[in-house]
C-alpha cells in the first residue's frame, strides 16, 4: 500500500475570500398569524430607506425616524401606499419588498454569515420604533453547522440540522411584535426565501399568494448579487409620542457598529468531514480515506466502515452522521495519473539536423527527461540541433510520478549536394514546382513562432525541410508572420539532396 499526504481544501471567506452567494441560506420566515384572536404580524423586515419622499414627524427631516408614521401595516410590495402605522392618511408609495443587511465574518474555524432583519415598528408590550432581529448561519470548511438567532437581545444558536428545511433554506418562525426569531412553527405570513408570499391565516392585504422579491443589501466585497448601502445612521432612536415617548429617545446604535456584526458569538466547533482533494495516483498504488470522526458512515460502494481503501479510479462519495444526528456529504474524484512516453521528433533544416521532444512526450507531463547523442548526455533541454555530418545514435529517456519510459534512434546528417529551385509562389499548401522527372512538391508551414517552413518530396522519398527565415521573407517582401499567399517576389529555396 502506498500513502500518500494530501492537503484540504478550505473555503476562506471574507474581504479578500471567494464568492458567496448570499442567497443560498435565506430564510423563510413564518410570522404570527391570527390564532391567539388578535390582528397577527403587522409589520415585516424592510429596507431602512423604503419611504424617502414624506416627512412624517414633520421635523423638517426626511430619515429613518418617520418609518414608523410611513409603514403600511399587513402590507407587502414594492409600491405600497395607504394609511401608516400611527393612523397618518396618504402614506406612500413604499418600497415594502422584503429587505435583509448581509455581512460576512471569518473568526476561524467559522466562516459566519449575519443576515440582518430590519422593522419600522417592534409593538409588544415595549413598544417603539424600530427593531433589528439577526439570523446568524455558521459555516466549517463550507458546510453549514449551526444557527445563531436573535431572541430579545440575546443569540441563540442550536444546530443547523436541527431546523425544517427547503433546500438549504431553513425555515424560522418569528414572534408576533416583537419579530423575536425562533425554531418553531407561526401560523401568519410564511415568506419564503424565493420571495412567494403566502397569507395564511393572516391579516395580509392583496392575494392568497404572490411572488415578490427579497433585496439583499451588502457592502462585503465578493457579494453576489447584493446592493451597497450607505450604512447610515449610526443611531437609531427607539422612542416614539406613539408610544408615549419623545421622537429622539432612547438610542440605540446600528448594527454595523455593534461587537456582534464584527465578533459573533460562537459555538462550540463540531467534525465535518474532510476527504482530500480530487487526486491522482499511480497504476497499482492505493488511497486510504478517512472523512473523519463519525458516527456513522455510509459510502456510494456500499461500505460502512471508517475509512475505504481505492484501489481504482472513480468517484467516492460518502455521508457521515455525527453524534447529534446531522448528517454531511463529501466526494473526491480519484484518476490516474498518465504514463510517460518517451518519443523522439527529428527532421532536417537544410544542414542540420533538429531533435526535439514529441508532443506525446510532452502531454504526459515528465518530471525529468535527458537526451544521449552517442555518449553525451543532455538533461531537460527541450531542442537539440545537430550540425556536424555524422551518424548519431539519440536516445530520449523520460521520467515521470509512475513511471520511465525511453526511445532510441539511429540519424544520419550527411554533407549533401545542394539543388537550388526558385519559383513564385501562387497558392498555400502543396506548391507544383516543375521538374517532372522527379515529380516535385513543396509543402509549407508555419512554425508557432511565425517561422515559415518548407519541404520538398519527390518520387525518390526525399523528405528535406527548409526553414525560411524572416530575413528571408522580408527581402522577398513577404510580410512578417503572414502566411505567403500571392507572393510579389520569389524566395529562393536550396535542398540538400539524399540518394
Amino acid at each position: 500500500m502506498v500513502w500518500r499526504t494530501l492537503g484540504l481544501s478550505v473555503l476562506l471567506i471574507g474581504s479578500t475570500f471567494a464568492q458567496v452567494n448570499p442567497y443560498q441560506y435565506l430564510p423563510t420566515l413564518e410570522f404570527d398569524g391570527t390564532d391567539w384572536w388578535d390582528s397577527g404580524e403587522k409589520t415585516f423586515p424592510v429596507r431602512i430607506d423604503f419611504n424617502t419622499t414624506q416627512d412624517a414627524n414633520q421635523d423638517g427631516v426626511i430619515n429613518a425616524e418617520d418609518n414608523l408614521e410611513n409603514i403600511v401595516p399587513f402590507a407587502i410590495g414594492d409600491n405600497i401606499s395607504g394609511t401608516g402605522k400611527t393612523g397618518l392618511p396618504g402614506r406612500g408609495p413604499n418600497d415594502q419588498r422584503p429587505a435583509v443587511y448581509f455581512h460576512i465574518v471569518h473568526q476561524p474555524p467559522f466562516t459566519v454569515y449575519q443576515y440582518w432583519f430590519y422593522y419600522a415598528d417592534n409593538d409588544w408590550i415595549n413598544n417603539h420604533e424600530h427593531d433589528w432581529e439577526w439570523y446568524f448561519l455558521y459555516l466549517i470548511d463550507g458546510y453549514p453547522t449551526h444557527i445563531g438567532l436573535s431572541w430579545h437581545g440575546a443569540t441563540q444558536i442550536d444546530r443547523y440540522c436541527a431546523f425544517p428545511r427547503m433546500g438549504t433554506h431553513p425555515r424560522i418562525g418569528v414572534d408576533g411584535g416583537a419579530h423575536a426569531m425562533k425554531n418553531a412553527d407561526e401560523d401568519g405570513v410564511r415568506l419564503r426565501w424565493d420571495g412567494w408570499v403566502f397569507r395564511r391565516n393572516s391579516n395580509l392585504q392583496g392575494p392568497d399568494s404572490f411572488q415578490t422579491q427579497w433585496l439583499i443589501f451588502s457592502n462585503d466585497p465578493n457579494v453576489q448579487g447584493a446592493l451597497p448601502f450607505p450604512m447610515t445612521p449610526d443611531t437609531f432612536y427607539y422612542g416614539d409620542p406613539e408610544y408615549g415617548t419623545g421622537e429622539w429617545s432612547d438610542p440605540r446604535i446600528a448594527p454595523w457598529l455593534r461587537t456582534l456584526w464584527v465578533q459573533p458569538p460562537l459555538p462550540a466547533p463540531v467534525e465535518v468531514p474532510r476527504l482530500p482533494a480530487d487526486t491522482a495516483i499511480c497504476p497499482g498504488d492505493t488511497l486510504l480515506l478517512f472523512p473523519g470522526n463519525f458516527q456513522d458512515y455510509v459510502w456510494n460502494t456500499g461500505d460502512t466502515s471508517a475509512t475505504l481503501l481505492v484501489t481504482d479510479t472513480g468517484m467516492y462519495r460518502v455521508q457521515v452522521t455525527d453524534p447529534d444526528g446531522c448528517t454531511y456529504e463529501d466526494s473526491i474524484h480519484v484518476r490516474w495519473i498518465p504514463s510517460v512516453v518517451a518519443e523522439i521528433v527529428h527532421w532536417l533544416v537544410g544542414d542540420s539536423l533538429i531533435l526535439t521532444i514529441g508532443a506525446g512526450t510532452l502531454t504526459s507531463n515528465p518530471l525529468f527527461w535527458e537526451w544521449q547523442i552517442n555518449d553525451t548526455f543532455f538533461p531537460n533541454v527541450d531542442t537539440l540541433i545537430l550540425t556536424t555530418p555524422d551518424t548519431y545514435r539519440v536516445c530520449l529517456q523520460v521520467t515521470g510520478q509512475c513511471n520511465r519510459d525511453s526511445a532510441c534512434v539511429q540519424v544520419i546528417l550527411p554533407g549533401s549536394p545542394i539543388l537550388g529551385i526558385e519559383e513564385p509562389f501562387t497558392q498555400w499548401g502543396t506548391i507544383p514546382i516543375g521538374e517532372p522527372a522527379l515529380s516535385p512538391n513543396i509543402t509549407g508551414w508555419v512554425l508557432p513562432d511565425g517561422r515559415l517552413i518548407l519541404t520538398r518530396e519527390t518520387s525518390r522519398r526525399l523528405h528535406s525541410p527548409f526553414l525560411v527565415s524572416e530575413e528571408e521573407r522580408l527581402r522577398a517582401g513577404h510580410p512578417p508572420g503572414v502566411l505567403c499567399m500571392q507572393c510579389p517576389t520569389p524566395i529562393r529555396v536550396f535542398f540538400p539532396l539524399s540518394y
